[in-house]
């Protein structure tokens, strides 16, 4: 038994992408053990109203920062093809080009969301309009950052990657539990999102200032602007889908079913971990290898076995032992309404983490009208909540609903796009 472990463990290794894979998966998962306890530490160590607060903010922060995960993905994309074609001179150029852009971009996103602040402090019913301008200052690096992460992707430098992915969630928590240690309160849950960016900014342009200067050369970015138009509508629609529900609870809810769904939240997230370090491996592999007319479908197989294996454990772990977990969050008896809702939100999150496989996946092909679908979904699930909001139970059955029509769909569309496929090959060979 224990020599068949080892042979699996040889074979799964010797796969490049098994191997990087779960390398990226380690990390995520890293990164989102860290994130929990976050989540953890500010759930325990703020009352509910607070934590409610809390988690409508960085919610809401990740729904307007969504532009920086286009600008990770984008990079990655180009990058991976510059580096595929030997052509490091323009991979030199499209960083250090795109990094004062994004630079630029995210001090305009800072004094754009500063304006808003106001209306935001309203619409959740804040009573203070420095807690979002707080947070949203985090905006000035928040694209320059993944910039970096996306050129370090497409160069397939897993460990600079992963490490610093890891360590900017780190000290995210360290920094928040010292300073509401010392009194500062929300003020220190929110604070610590920009020093984490300004920290992590510097070590990833160390990891980067060597590429070449680029002088002298310009990249072909042919359909550049209609790809990220729309992978920006992908994961936009992507991150609403598992991000606004929090957002509508705390305007629709009262402060206590709020904070519960708060827990529930933060604890169901878990799931997204594992495919977002999975993606990070397939993405440049999959991208690299259509760009060299090889096959690309193993990859993304087995990238959706790892995703299924990993999250479904978790979601199991969560339906034998949810009141566990929710104690484990806040303490014994602080979240009494989070326990029975844990199994469907989670399976819901599953739903859309193999769905987040498959949408990268067809953007690595530049296949990018699957952005269409997700828009979609997340305009209907946006709708029933607006309509369905009584209490958590409706809401997170709005999740559940929303998610398994997003997978079923995205099915759906894979199947059309193989039957299309085929019917190209076998014409091109017909007319030979």
């Amino acid at each position: 038994m224990f020599h068949k472990a080892i042979l699996l463990w040889q074979k799964v290794t010797s796969d490049d992408m098994a191997r990087h894979g779960l390398m990226m998966a380690g990390f995520t998962f890293a990164h989102g053990v860290f994130s929990y306890l976050y989540q953890l530490a500010m759930g325990r160590m703020l009352q509910p109203a607070d934590f409610g607060i809390l988690l409508s903010l960085t919610n809401l922060y990740l729904i307007v920062s969504v532009f920086s995960l286009t600008v990770r993905t984008a990079m990655t994309k180009y990058i991976s093809k510059y580096k595929a074609m030997g052509n490091m001179d323009v991979v030199g150029y499209l960083w250090r080009v795109y990094f004062k852009r994004t630079l630029i971009l995210g001090v305009a996103a800072f004094l754009i969301a500063g304006f808003v602040s106001p209306a935001v402090s309203g619409f959740l019913r804040l009573g203070n309009i420095w807690y979002p301008i707080v947070l949203f200052s985090t905006l000035i690096f928040s694209f320059a950052v993944p910039l970096n992460w996306g050129t370090l992707n497409g160069l397939q430098r897993f460990i600079p990657l992963g490490w610093t992915y890891v360590f900017w969630v780190f000290l995210r928590l360290v920094l928040a539990v010292v300073l509401i240690k010392l009194g500062l309160g929300l003020y220190g849950g929110l604070a610590p999102y920009i020093i984490a960016n300004v920290v992590v900014l510097a070590i990833t342009y160390y990891y980067l200032k060597s590429l070449p200067s680029g002088r002298g050369f310009k990249a072909d970015v042919m359909g550049i602007r209609s790809y990220v138009s729309l992978f920006f509508v992908a994961i936009f629609s992507h991150t609403l889908l598992i991000n606004v529900d929090i957002v509508l609870v705390r305007h629709f809810l009262d402060e206590v079913q709020a904070g519960n769904y708060a827990a529930i939240s933060t604890l169901g997230k878990v799931v997204m971990f594992a495919p977002v370090g999975i993606v990070l491996a397939m993405f440049p592999k999959t991208s690299g290898l259509h760009e060299s007319g090889k096959t690309h479908r193993p990859v993304l197989l087995k990238s959706v076995l790892l995703t299924t294996i990993v999250t479904g454990a978790i979601v199991v772990i969560y339906w034998a032992f949810p009141n566990f977990f929710v104690d484990l969050l806040g303490g014994t008896g602080k979240y009494t309404l989070a326990a029975p809702y844990l199994f469907k939100y989670s399976l819901a999150i599953l739903f859309f983490a193999v769905s987040y496989i498959f949408m990268n996946y067809f953007f690595s092909l530049n296949y990018i009208k699957v952005a269409y679908i997700f828009a979609g979904v997340a305009f209907l699930q946006v709708l029933l909540i607006v309509y369905f909001h009584s209490d958590i139970g409706q809401i997170v059955n709005v999740m559940l609903i929303s998610g398994a029509f997003c997978l079923f769909a995205t099915l759906l569309f894979y199947q059309w796009w193989q039957r299309s496929v085929r019917m190209k090959t076998q014409k091109v060979l017909e007319s030979e």
